[in-house]
């Protein structure tokens, strides 16, 4: 990660506007289809009716999907957001 998330950033700036769209994990996992569908509409892409079918079959299928929690020791909780707290301030992810 420390090596791609800045290649990432220094990349991106070539990236037209209008080509590129940053989504965060929590807003596909809560909001699956309207996340798909707003990054057809940034990009100008066609084809979602088309294809909302087989995401909605998806994402019901996913429905019981539960994400990992892990239970962290305060120790380790400190050093991970010493150690990442650049990129959860770049992509608006809390420190916790």
């Amino acid at each position: 990660y420390h090596q791609m998330y800045p290649a990432y950033e220094r990349a991106k700036k070539e990236i037209p506007s209008e080509n590129l769209v940053e989504i965060r994990y929590d807003e596909v996992a809560q909001n699956p289809l309207s996340t798909v569908r707003s990054i057809y509409d940034d990009l100008g892409l066609d084809g979602f009716e088309k294809m909302r079918p087989n995401l909605e079959s998806y994402i019901q299928s996913q429905k019981d999907y539960k994400t990992n929690r892990h239970n962290l020791p305060d120790d380790l909780k400190v050093a991970i957001n010493t150690h990442w707290k650049d990129y959860f301030d770049n992509y608006g992810y809390p420190i916790e």
